[in-house]
C-alpha cells in the first residue's frame, strides 16, 4: 500500500530534501509525495530540487508564494527586489550556476503552471498556506482545479490581492 508524504517549505535546500526523504525511506515507485510549496528561494539548490522532484512520477505539488515569485522569473524575468531580498537571489543563482537554458526556464515555469492552488484528497486538504476565515470548502474545491497562470503578477505578501488563490499562497 502506498504512503502518503507531505513535505512543506524546501526552500532550496537539496541536501535536506534527500536527507528527510532517506530517512523516511521514501519509495518513489511505492509512495506518493506531496509538496506545500515553497520548493523556492533561500538555500543554493532550488534548481536540483525542482529538477530532482519533476522526474518523480509520484510527486503531486501546490504552488506557494514563492514558488509563484520564481515562476515569473522563469518565465519572464521578473524579480522583485522583496523576492530577491527573500531568498530569490538564491534561486537565480541556482538556474544561473546550473547554466539552465532560457527554453529550459520557461519550460519549468510551465511545468510549475501545473501546479494546482490545493490538493483535496479524501481525508486532506493540501495548501500552502490556508482558506482564512472567508474560504469555504466550495472554494478550496474550485481552487484545487485552477493553476497559475504565467502571466499573473506575484503579490509581493504587503498587500494581498483579494483573490481566493492568494490567500490560500499566503494565509
Amino acid at each position: 500500500m502506498a504512503r502518503r508524504l507531505i513535505l512543506g517549505d524546501i526552500h532550496g535546500s537539496y541536501r535536506a530534501l534527500c536527507e528527510v526523504l532517506d530517512k523516511a525511506g521514501f519509495n518513489p515507485d511505492e509512495d506518493e509525495l506531496y509538496s506545500v510549496g515553497d520548493i523556492a528561494d533561500g538555500y543554493p539548490d532550488v534548481y536540483e530540487c525542482l529538477a530532482f522532484l519533476r522526474n518523480l512520477p509520484s510527486f503531486h505539488p501546490v504552488i506557494g508564494n514563492h514558488d509563484a515569485w520564481l515562476q515569473n522569473w522563469l518565465s519572464d524575468g521578473t524579480a522583485p527586489s522583496i523576492w530577491v531580498m527573500q531568498g530569490g537571489r538564491r534561486s537565480i543563482e541556482s538556474f544561473t550556476k546550473a547554466k539552465v537554458s532560457r527554453k529550459d526556464r520557461i519550460e519549468f515555469a510551465e511545468w510549475m503552471s501545473t501546479w494546482p492552488y490545493a490538493i483535496l484528497l479524501s481525508d486532506a486538504a493540501i495548501m500552502h498556506g490556508g482558506p482564512g476565515t472567508d474560504l469555504t470548502l466550495d472554494d478550496i474545491q474550485g481552487l484545487s482545479e485552477e493553476k497559475r497562470n504565467l502571466k499573473e503578477p506575484a503579490s509581493d505578501g504587503q498587500y494581498i490581492p483579494d483573490r481566493p488563490a492568494d490567500t490560500l499562497m499566503w494565509d
